[in-house]
């Protein structure tokens, strides 16, 4: 099977996409303990940040048609990540502290991904092709 046009970046596309998804996992794990004071009001921004700097990757993959094994990637270098890093070191201290930031952003962000990877898996696979977003009704006679 020989690669067509653009087949190159297309297999570059999968270990990228995993490379973007173990960075976006570290950032994510940077920033989810931030919060904001206001008054006697905690606003967890930082949680906010990471749950939606998680998904909107494997979306955004997704609305552009990447395809399943890139969409797959993202989801795997993301979990990857923050499934070994959860575990903590050695000396006992943890990235994720176990309390209800440190749940919140388990619980949610890994669902957030979990659940866009898997809706990016069912939407479809393969990039379009230009003729098959063309709607001409003479799409059946080139074919």
């Amino acid at each position: 099977m020989t690669p067509g046009p653009g087949g190159g970046i297309r297999l570059l596309a999968v270990p990228a996409a995993l490379l973007l998804g173990a960075v976006v996992a570290v950032f994510a794990l940077a920033v989810h303990r931030d919060v904001a004071r206001l008054g006697d009001l905690q606003l967890p921004w930082g949680l906010v940040l990471a749950v939606l700097g998680s998904a909107l990757p494997s979306l955004a993959l997704t609305a552009e048609r990447a395809g399943r094994p890139v969409v797959a990637a993202y989801g795997a270098g993301w979990c990857l990540v923050v499934f070994v890093l959860v575990g903590g070191r050695k000396e006992g201290d943890y990235v994720v502290a176990a309390d209800a930031r440190g749940w919140g952003f388990l619980a949610i962000a890994s669902l957030a991904v979990v659940a866009a990877t898997m809706w990016g898996f069912a939407a479809g696979g393969a990039p379009r092709s230009a003729a098959a977003e063309d709607p001409d009704d003479l799409l059946r006679v080139r074919r």
